[in-house]
């Protein structure tokens, strides 16, 4: 199972990213936590393609990627988008999935981890630390109880005798 802090090393003390230069270049206010985050820690070097997570405690959202893998390059995919509410907010680029999501950097939106719902920027997360608390690839393994698996299930549209069989299969993967 690979949660959301798997995903990333421990950054050494003197590896800083130059966040001024940043900020000048791209026109960008980066967020104090987010600093701190980035400061901290460092994208793994793993196939990002071949992976997909959740984000609970809201499945709603389907399979979430990750396609840019440092700062940089998270800013400047949030910049490359023709989607002026992006460019406008100063949205950071932080995954996708069946909505893009992002990192508020200004306003009462700074720090917040916002889901891109069609142009309303909806909170999912507080910020990026609980953002990744949240992150798995795996719910069999996740949850701690069948209902709490079939909440998840449920998120997911599943129903009826399809929701029943998934509970039984959670109990006998517990049993393993």
């Amino acid at each position: 199972m690979i949660t959301g802090f798997d995903l990333f090393d421990k950054k050494h003390f003197f590896d800083k990213t130059d966040y001024n230069a940043l900020e000048i270049e791209h026109g960008y206010s980066i967020p104090p936590i987010l600093k701190t985050f980035f400061d901290t820690h460092a994208w793994k070097n793993l196939d990002f393609a071949e992976l997909s997570f959740f984000f609970f405690p809201n499945l709603t959202y389907g399979d979430i990627y990750f396609h840019a893998h440092s700062i940089e390059s998270m800013i400047q995919f949030a910049l490359d988008t023709d989607d002026d509410d992006i460019i406008e907010n100063k949205l950071i680029y932080l995954a996708s999935g069946f909505k893009n999501i992002y990192i508020g950097t200004v306003g009462p939106q700074k720090d917040k981890i916002l889901l891109d719902d069609s142009g309303d920027f909806i909170e999912i997360a507080e910020n990026i630390f609980s953002f990744f608390l949240g992150i798995t690839d795996n719910l069999l393994q996740t949850a701690r109880t069948k209902e709490e698996y079939l909440a998840f299930k449920e998120q997911q549209g599943f129903e009826g005798e399809e929701l029943t069989q998934e509970g039984e299969d959670w109990l006998k993967y517990k049993k393993k």
